[in-house]
């Protein structure tokens, strides 16, 4: 009877043990191959092909796919196993209007957010083939320089700390840190620069929105007509913050601008280019402040006439300059509501023929002229190279002085009235007359 029973427990036990297919050597086979093999193998490769096994990783042996599959899902279950331990992740396709750039990220990303590129150039070339309008750059990494934004886009730095390195100088046209084309846009971007190098170059149309160069020969080069729309910097160059060069027309539509601490000028105007802050609302909206020379428009060629456009400088603030505004000859020029606070030399240097209005009875001037010292004996504006024979006349109304006379004529004693308080004179004149060189009761010089 025993020997009965234990012969029908055995039965059993083989049974279980022994399902179809696991005999011999394939179910030796089976557990080998399913080293490796992931819980997704398990499940799926328990079909004659064992197709599932391929997308395993890491889990369920290969024996458990071996209960329905026999020698063919056991091979398979190996392969997949090997698949899924080393497999590399699938990068997902760009969605939506930005192709992602981290300079923290490997090399072979898409542009997308989780596989970005890692260089600006990279994503710059992506464009070409992507829907994507702007490459959004992300801080935390420094950035080459030396690249062109195509025109129709935007590059923008995640925030106003991302930060690029400069190149060289714009001269070559392709060595500036950034050059921006014609309806292209610079966004939220810090660009430090050494003392040979330029920071960005912009064409018609283009933009720069939150951007500051830090350093460098000259920060901004304006070439064509182009917008500093807001909290735009040029800090510490060393021969001008902005340049705009003859031709070119430069907007200022809102506000938070910084050209200061330039070794040379914080605004450089060229020929016939044009300056635009008309749109300006606040007090000191745009800053010049420890520049040794705040703005200097260069001398125009060809002759004014009531149709050449003015420049038009509003809420300014220059303090502790050297000099605050130079206007040469030819340059119409109108200067309103703004600050002119402790220059060393005369703060404002006019040069004929003098086309600068300071204010009149139509659209009173509204600037405020303060000495760092007020027993300074300096001109706080110098009329320089105005022929004698001639009648000057520089358009002042509505604007503060904090003592009369402020005006000085160059070498020359000057004559006639100025205004004290806001409510001011009319028109200046001056009548050099017979007086002789030394007698002027300020004293200054032009440049």
């Amino acid at each position: 009877m025993g020997r009965v029973l234990s012969s029908a427990f055995g039965a059993i036990v083989g049974f279980v043990l022994c399902t179809p297919g696991c005999g011999g050597s394939e179910f030796s086979a089976a557990e080998t191959g399913g080293t490796g093999g992931s819980a997704a193998g398990s499940s799926a490769g328990g079909s004659s092909s064992g197709a599932g096994g391929s997308a395993g990783g890491s889990g369920a042996t290969g024996g458990s796919g071996g209960t329905s599959g026999g020698s063919a899902g056991s091979g398979n279950a190996s392969s997949g196993g090997n698949a899924g331990s080393g497999g590399s992740v699938s990068c997902p396709e760009p969605t939506g209007d930005e192709l992602w750039v981290d300079g923290r990220a490997s090399d072979g990303g898409n542009g997308s957010e989780a596989c970005p590129f890692r260089t600006i150039a990279d994503g710059i070339a992506g464009l070409a083939g992507s829907s994507a309008t702007t490459v959004l750059v992300q801080s935390g990494s420094k950035y080459a320089g030396g690249f062109t934004v195509p025109s129709g886009y935007t590059v923008r730095g995640s925030d106003v700390n991302t930060e690029l390195e400069g190149t060289g100088m714009c001269d070559t046209d392709s060595a500036c840190a950034v050059i921006v084309s014609a309806n292209a846009h610079l966004e939220n971007f810090t660009i430090v620069l050494a003392d040979s190098e330029d920071g960005v170059l912009l064409r018609t149309d283009s933009t720069l929105r939150q951007v500051k160069t830090r350093g460098g020969r000259r920060g901004i080069v304006v070439n064509g007509q182009a917008v500093l729309e807001l909290g735009v910097e040029a800090t510490d160059s060393l021969q001008s913050g902005v340049e705009v060069v003859a031709g070119g027309n430069l907007g200022f539509p809102n506000g938070d601008y910084k050209f200061t601490g330039s070794q040379g000028v914080g605004l450089r105007v060229l020929g016939p280019a044009v300056i635009d802050m008309s749109h300006l609302t606040e007090a000191g909206a745009v800053d010049f402040s420890d520049s040794v020379e705040g703005i200097r428009f260069e001398g125009r060629s060809d002759a004014v006439t009531v149709n050449t456009p003015a420049s038009e400088i509003r809420f300014a603030r220059f303090q502790r300059n050297q000099i605050s505004l130079t206007v040469r000859h030819n340059v119409k020029v109108n200067v309103r509501d703004s600050e002119f606070f402790g220059a060393a030399k005369p703060a404002v240097q006019l040069f004929a023929p003098n086309y600068a209005n300071f204010g009149d009875n139509s659209n009173l001037g509204g600037n405020v002229f303060q000495r760092e010292d007020p027993g300074d004996t300096v001109a706080l504006m110098m009329l320089c190279d105005q022929p004698f024979s001639n009648t000057p006349k520089i358009a002042l109304v509505g604007n503060t002085f904090p003592n009369c006379p402020s005006i000085g004529y160059s070498g020359r004693l000057q004559v006639g009235s100025c205004p004290d308080y806001a409510s001011g004179a009319d028109t200046v004149a001056f009548f050099p007359g017979a007086t002789t060189p030394g007698e002027a009761a300020f004293n200054g010089s032009c440049n």
